[in-house]
Protein backbone atom coordinates (compact mmCIF):
# COMPACT_ATOMS: atom_id res chain seq x y z
CA UNK A 1 0.00 0.00 0.00
CA UNK A 2 2.81 2.49 0.27
CA UNK A 3 2.86 5.02 -2.60
CA UNK A 4 6.12 5.94 -2.61
CA UNK A 5 9.94 4.14 -2.36
CA UNK A 6 12.05 5.32 0.56
CA UNK A 7 14.11 8.69 -0.17
CA UNK A 8 17.35 7.10 0.72
CA UNK A 9 16.84 3.59 -1.40
CA UNK A 10 19.98 2.47 -2.71
CA UNK A 11 18.52 -0.34 -4.47
CA UNK A 12 15.24 -2.43 -4.90
CA UNK A 13 15.35 -6.30 -3.77
CA UNK A 14 11.16 -7.43 -5.21
CA UNK A 15 11.43 -11.02 -3.70
CA UNK A 16 9.33 -13.74 -4.51
CA UNK A 17 5.19 -14.36 -3.54
CA UNK A 18 1.98 -14.43 -5.02
CA UNK A 19 1.53 -11.01 -7.22
CA UNK A 20 -1.11 -13.02 -8.70
CA UNK A 21 -3.51 -13.23 -5.49
CA UNK A 22 -2.83 -9.42 -5.10
CA UNK A 23 -2.31 -8.12 -8.75
CA UNK A 24 -5.89 -5.74 -8.86
CA UNK A 25 -4.36 -3.83 -5.59
CA UNK A 26 -0.62 -3.57 -7.18
CA UNK A 27 -2.20 -2.51 -10.80
CA UNK A 28 -4.30 0.35 -8.63
CA UNK A 29 -1.19 1.64 -6.81
CA UNK A 30 -0.21 3.58 -9.69
CA UNK A 31 2.31 5.74 -7.47
CA UNK A 32 4.22 3.23 -6.66
CA UNK A 33 4.63 1.65 -10.05
CA UNK A 34 5.51 5.18 -11.21
CA UNK A 35 8.45 5.67 -8.77
CA UNK A 36 9.73 2.38 -9.27
CA UNK A 37 10.11 2.96 -13.07
CA UNK A 38 11.88 6.59 -11.82
CA UNK A 39 13.81 4.39 -9.44
CA UNK A 40 15.38 2.10 -12.82
CA UNK A 41 15.72 4.72 -14.91
CA UNK A 42 17.97 6.97 -12.47
CA UNK A 43 19.87 3.79 -13.06
CA UNK A 44 19.12 2.78 -8.92
CA UNK A 45 20.06 -1.54 -8.47
CA UNK A 46 16.88 -3.48 -8.89
CA UNK A 47 16.92 -7.04 -7.92
CA UNK A 48 13.65 -9.27 -8.46
CA UNK A 49 12.93 -12.96 -8.62
CA UNK A 50 9.70 -15.12 -9.64
CA UNK A 51 7.17 -12.58 -8.16
CA UNK A 52 9.17 -9.56 -8.62
CA UNK A 53 9.83 -10.65 -11.89
CA UNK A 54 6.04 -10.98 -12.47
CA UNK A 55 5.21 -7.43 -10.77
CA UNK A 56 8.09 -5.61 -12.80
CA UNK A 57 6.93 -7.16 -16.29
CA UNK A 58 4.08 -5.30 -18.47
CA UNK A 59 1.01 -6.87 -17.09
CA UNK A 60 0.09 -10.16 -15.26
CA UNK A 61 -2.67 -12.58 -16.38
CA UNK A 62 -4.00 -14.10 -13.21
CA UNK A 63 -5.87 -17.19 -13.56
CA UNK A 64 -9.16 -16.02 -14.24
CA UNK A 65 -7.71 -14.48 -17.30
CA UNK A 66 -8.19 -10.88 -16.41
CA UNK A 67 -4.89 -8.88 -17.38
CA UNK A 68 -3.71 -6.71 -14.51
CA UNK A 69 -0.56 -3.41 -15.68
CA UNK A 70 1.76 -4.03 -13.77
CA UNK A 71 5.51 -1.85 -13.25
CA UNK A 72 6.23 -2.23 -17.06
CA UNK A 73 9.94 -2.44 -16.75
CA UNK A 74 10.29 -5.89 -18.28
CA UNK A 75 9.06 -6.70 -21.82
CA UNK A 76 6.42 -9.27 -21.79
CA UNK A 77 3.02 -10.12 -19.74
CA UNK A 78 3.61 -13.17 -17.23
CA UNK A 79 0.56 -15.59 -17.42
CA UNK A 80 -0.61 -18.16 -14.91
CA UNK A 81 -0.67 -21.52 -16.01
CA UNK A 82 -1.81 -24.91 -14.22
CA UNK A 83 1.90 -26.60 -14.53
CA UNK A 84 4.76 -25.72 -12.05
CA UNK A 85 8.19 -25.28 -12.97
CA UNK A 86 10.32 -26.45 -9.84
CA UNK A 87 13.84 -27.22 -9.49
CA UNK A 88 16.87 -26.39 -8.30
CA UNK A 89 19.29 -24.49 -11.21
CA UNK A 90 22.75 -23.50 -11.71
CA UNK A 91 23.23 -20.84 -14.30
CA UNK A 92 25.98 -18.53 -15.37
CA UNK A 93 25.53 -14.88 -15.59
CA UNK A 94 25.94 -13.73 -19.40
CA UNK A 95 26.30 -10.21 -18.63
CA UNK A 96 27.03 -7.64 -15.69
CA UNK A 97 23.60 -7.06 -13.28
CA UNK A 98 23.32 -5.59 -9.82
CA UNK A 99 24.16 -9.29 -8.17
CA UNK A 100 26.65 -10.81 -10.61
CA UNK A 101 29.22 -10.59 -13.14
CA UNK A 102 29.39 -12.12 -16.21
CA UNK A 103 30.46 -15.70 -16.20
CA UNK A 104 29.98 -15.85 -12.45
CA UNK A 105 27.94 -19.12 -11.58
CA UNK A 106 24.76 -18.47 -9.39
CA UNK A 107 22.22 -21.30 -7.57
CA UNK A 108 18.86 -20.95 -6.74
CA UNK A 109 15.71 -22.52 -7.35
CA UNK A 110 12.33 -21.69 -8.92
CA UNK A 111 8.91 -22.77 -8.08
CA UNK A 112 6.09 -20.64 -10.06
CA UNK A 113 3.30 -21.27 -11.99
CA UNK A 114 3.11 -18.24 -14.67
CA UNK A 115 5.45 -18.16 -17.96
CA UNK A 116 6.60 -15.00 -19.27
CA UNK A 117 5.74 -14.54 -23.06
CA UNK A 118 8.61 -12.85 -24.25
CA UNK A 119 12.08 -14.26 -24.80
CA UNK A 120 14.93 -11.75 -23.10
CA UNK A 121 16.26 -9.71 -25.68
CA UNK A 122 19.19 -9.65 -22.97
CA UNK A 123 19.11 -12.98 -21.15
CA UNK A 124 20.41 -12.58 -17.99
CA UNK A 125 22.06 -16.19 -17.31
CA UNK A 126 22.86 -19.34 -19.35
CA UNK A 127 21.57 -23.00 -17.00
CA UNK A 128 25.13 -24.40 -16.79
CA UNK A 129 23.02 -28.08 -17.64
CA UNK A 130 22.06 -26.75 -21.26
CA UNK A 131 21.47 -23.88 -23.65
CA UNK A 132 18.27 -22.86 -22.32
CA UNK A 133 18.57 -19.05 -21.33
CA UNK A 134 16.34 -17.35 -18.35
CA UNK A 135 15.52 -14.09 -16.51
CA UNK A 136 16.59 -10.81 -18.23
CA UNK A 137 19.34 -7.77 -17.39
CA UNK A 138 17.69 -4.28 -18.37
CA UNK A 139 17.45 -0.75 -17.48
CA UNK A 140 19.16 2.06 -18.89
CA UNK A 141 22.51 1.21 -17.22
CA UNK A 142 21.93 -2.57 -17.13
CA UNK A 143 20.62 -1.89 -13.71
CA UNK A 144 17.56 -4.12 -13.57
CA UNK A 145 17.87 -8.11 -13.07
CA UNK A 146 14.64 -10.28 -13.13
CA UNK A 147 14.67 -14.10 -12.73
CA UNK A 148 12.19 -16.71 -11.73
CA UNK A 149 14.73 -17.95 -9.72
CA UNK A 150 15.03 -17.58 -6.09
CA UNK A 151 18.75 -16.92 -5.41
CA UNK A 152 20.74 -18.84 -2.88
CA UNK A 153 22.96 -16.12 -1.30
CA UNK A 154 24.78 -18.58 0.80
CA UNK A 155 25.65 -20.78 -2.05
CA UNK A 156 28.20 -17.30 -3.08
CA UNK A 157 28.15 -14.47 -0.47
CA UNK A 158 29.77 -13.00 -3.30
CA UNK A 159 26.18 -12.03 -4.75
CA UNK A 160 24.89 -10.80 -1.58
CA UNK A 161 28.10 -8.30 -1.63
CA UNK A 162 27.63 -7.47 -5.34
CA UNK A 163 24.12 -6.10 -4.81
CA UNK A 164 25.18 -4.14 -1.23
CA UNK A 165 27.65 -2.73 -3.27
CA UNK A 166 25.95 -1.81 -6.56
CA UNK A 167 23.05 0.20 -3.90
CA UNK A 168 26.25 1.82 -1.97
CA UNK A 169 27.60 2.61 -5.55
CA UNK A 170 24.25 4.15 -6.60
CA UNK A 171 22.92 5.88 -3.55
CA UNK A 172 26.13 7.94 -3.29
CA UNK A 173 26.01 9.14 -7.05
CA UNK A 174 22.23 9.75 -5.26
CA UNK A 175 23.88 12.04 -2.64
CA UNK A 176 26.10 13.91 -4.65
CA UNK A 177 25.07 17.37 -5.77
CA UNK A 178 25.26 18.20 -9.44
CA UNK A 179 27.53 20.31 -10.22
Amino acid sequence: TDAELPPDAGALYLGGGYPELHAEALFINLPLRRAIRAFAAAGGPVYAECGGLMYLSEALVDARGTRHIMVGLVPGTSQMRERVTLGYREVEALRNSPIARAGQRVRGHEFHFSVLDTPPAAPAYRRVDGEEVEGIVCGPRGNVLASYIHVHFGTDPRLAEQLVGSARSFGSRALTPAR
